[in-house]
């Protein structure tokens, strides 16, 4: 059982989403080892970049659903994570991975929060999810 890594860079939060999502769901059998979000300013010219860093096996059960990354964003953290717990409370049968967050603050802009979580529309997917 090999460890593979899927990364994914996006200069857009909708970026990001669709292209780790199609990545996501191409995994037949993941055993989600590990994951990072990371969201940082690269400066007036160059924009915010967007990245995904996913750590998986293969030794995983068959998922009858792929796992799905959400992200949400807002100038206030506690509004970001609210959105977050909106979306959890909503669907208590899903399987929700850890969140974490990210902070981009430059004194030229203001501070953006995104707040990101990886989850399953099938609770049982927390069998594909071993975090070392």
């Amino acid at each position: 059982m090999a460890r593979n890594v899927l990364s994914y860079v996006g200069k857009t939060r909708t970026e990001l989403l669709t292209l780790a999502n199609a990545g996501l769901a191409a995994l037949v059998n993941p055993n989600i080892r590990s994951w990072q979000f990371d969201f940082r300013d690269r400066g007036k010219r160059l924009g915010f970049e967007y990245s995904l860093n996913i750590v998986y096996d293969t030794a995983g059960a068959a998922l009858a659903t792929p796992f799905v990354l959400t992200i949400y964003e807002n100038a206030n953290l506690a509004t970001a994570i609210a959105s977050l717990q909106a979306f959890i409370t909503a669907n208590p049968t899903y399987f929700a991975s850890g969140v974490q967050h990210q902070i981009a603050d430059d004194a030229n802009k203001l501070r953006k929060y995104s707040v990101a979580m990886i989850y399953n529309t099938t609770g049982g997917a927390s069998a594909n999810w071993n975090r070392i």
